[in-house]
């Protein structure tokens, strides 16, 4: 295959993704406004768990952290070793602005990324 047909086949490919990715959002849009509507529907009637035809559904509950107080929340995990709470990944855009700053951050190294930047020409 030729560079020029490669380049091409990467665009339609990437566009087709775009259009599967709206499709996703709209279903997503879909699913949250039919879980509002039965989380009503179900309360409205007084029962937790319903069913039909080919699936049930269950009113469910979880306790989930909601950040109220970033300060207080990073005090405590320095105070008390509780990084663990925390996702492993470190932020792109501030690491690079201390290493532009000369900083260097312990345990932390570069590493060049490379990937291929694919645009629409124009008509």
């Amino acid at each position: 295959m030729k560079l020029d047909a490669k380049i091409d086949e990467m665009y339609l490919l990437r566009e087709q993704k775009r259009g599967l990715e709206a499709q996703i959002k709209e279903v997503n849009a879909a699913i949250a406004a039919c879980n509002d509507w039965l989380l009503d529907k179900l309360r409205e009637v007084g029962t937790t768990t319903a069913r039909g035809q080919t699936a049930s559904a269950t009113i469910t509950e979880s306790i989930v952290p909601n950040i109220e107080d970033w300060g207080a929340v990073s005090d405590w995990i320095i105070e008390n070793d509780g990084v663990y709470l925390v996702h492993r990944r470190i932020s792109a855009g501030p690491w690079k602005e201390l290493m532009d700053a000369g900083i260097v951050v312990p345990g932390i190294a570069p590493y060049t990324k490379t990937s291929i930047s694919l645009r629409k020409l124009g008509a």
